[in-house]
This record gives structure tokens, sequence and C-alpha cells, in this order.
């Protein structure tokens, strides 16, 4: 595991001054592919004849995919946006794997499959919470006060996890499938930047935003 966590890189850091879109690349290079899982409809057959996906550990070519990076150092900003994030079951799995919220912001939590779901949102901050949701149930509307990521999981279908990042504010992005990430709107400034993997751990590193182009940041 330590080998692993050594391993996150981020790559290509760059800012503007003002307002930057920061971007880069997250990579782990020794990471390793999870392997797929249960024959769904063995399980349950309101679930797809297919053997589950395993996302926890989504990396090809040592691009990591479902990276949290984020401006810790940052101050919460303003009201929470007014637009909510949606979390679906779907397919017997969460969909996406990971989502991101800023607090006070609306998170609804769906059931579009023909069978039971049951949600339960492990926290480390007392925020978790275990619900049933049969299908064509109601969504869960949830809002969170405090920052951390929240590890969800089905009771009911083992297989089935997501993990939903609570942040001070929207400065934050989420690595997709080819490792790649763009967090948004970043004034120029000396920051620090984390990175979290649900399976890989944590770092961070000092940056210095600024319109003097790339930043590499090894971790």
């Amino acid at each position: 595991m330590k080998a692993l966590i050594s391993s996150l890189v981020i790559v290509g850091l760059s800012g503007l001054s003002l307002a930057a879109d920061v971007t880069g690349t997250v990579t782990a290079a020794k990471a390793k592919a999870m392997p797929a899982g249960t024959q769904m409809s063995k399980a349950d057959p309101n679930c797809p004849a297919a053997k589950a996906s395993n996302q926890t550990v989504e990396v090809k070519g040592g691009k990591l995919g479902n990276a949290f990076v984020y401006i810790k150092s940052q101050p919460a900003a303003g009201a929470a946006p007014v637009t909510g994030v949606t979390l679906d079951q779907k397919g017997c799995v969460y969909a996406p794997h990971a989502v991101g919220v800023v607090v006070g912001q609306g998170l609804k939590i769906m059931n579009s499959d023909k069978t039971m779901h049951n949600v339960n949102a492990k926290s480390a901050k007392g925020q978790g919470f275990n619900a049933g949701m049969v299908s064509g149930s109601a969504p869960i509307e949830k809002k969170f006060t405090k920052p951390e990521f929240i590890r969800f999981k089905c009771d009911v279908h083992g297989w089935m996890n997501s993990v939903v990042g609570v942040f001070e504010n929207e400065l934050f992005a989420i690595s997709d499938k080819d490792g790649k990430f763009t967090i948004k709107g970043v004034p120029a400034g000396e920051y620090t930047v984390g990175v979290w993997h649900e399976k890989l751990g944590e770092k961070e590193q000092k940056v210095t935003v600024t319109d003097k182009g790339t930043v590499d940041i090894a971790l």
C-alpha cells in the first residue's frame, strides 16, 4: 500500500492570473486495476447478466481515475451552489462512482433499478445514514455540513460502492478515466493542493499558481 501511495503524481498544474483553470493528470505508476466481481444476475435476477465492475482503482497505463484533487488552503467561499448533484443506483452499481459536493449543496440519491437497494453512508464526522430504497421510491435528499469523504455501500448488493467528497468550496475536481482533471477558477496565489483516493490514500503539496506556465507536483 505504501508503495502505491508514494507513486501518486500530478503533472501539468498550470494557472493564469486572476482566475485560472488548473489542469493536470493524476498517475499511479504501480497501481493495478481491480478485477470485476460477482455475476450480478446470479445474486439478484433484477440485476444485469454481467460481472460487477470494480471502479475502486480505475487505472490504465498508470493514469488514475476517480481521484479527488482539491485546493486545501482556500477559505470557504460564499453560498453553496443552487444546483445539486445526483448519485444514482443504476444497473446495480452506483453511478457515478465518485462525486463531489460543497458544504450545504444538495445531493440527490436515486434508485433507477427494479430492485431494492439500501444506501449505507459511512461518515467519520457523524454525517452517515442507512436507508432502504425500494424500486420506484422517492429520491433521498441530503446536505452535508462538514468537509470529509463519505463512503457509500449497498448492504443488499455487496459489490456496490461509491464515495462522495464534501468540500468547503468549488475548487476541486475528480480525475477522469485518463487521469485528467480541471479545477476551474483558481485565483493566483500560494495553495496546498490535496490528492485523495479511497484506496491509495492522500498526499498534499504546496504550490504557487501564477501566470508563468506549468508546475509539476510529485507526491
